[in-house]
């Protein structure tokens, strides 16, 4: 069983709105988790590159789905 840890994480309210109206079940721990995870697979890469490419898949999937 893995262990968590708590941590204080300070982010900007128009983002923490936006993730909370965009995924209502997500949690900020499933996101950050996952991002980590990602970034420690391929850490050759800035957390700005995951971000941009991360946001660049969001927006595609956005405007496929006519959001």
């Amino acid at each position: 069983m893995s262990k968590t840890v708590d941590r204080h994480v300070s982010i900007d309210a128009d983002d923490a709105n936006w993730f909370n109206e965009t995924y209502p079940k997500g949690t900020f721990g499933w996101l950050f988790s996952m991002l980590l995870k990602e970034f420690r697979r391929a850490h050759t890469m800035t957390p700005q590159d995951y971000g941009a490419i991360g946001a660049r898949e969001l927006k595609k999937k956005l405007e496929e789905n006519g959001t």
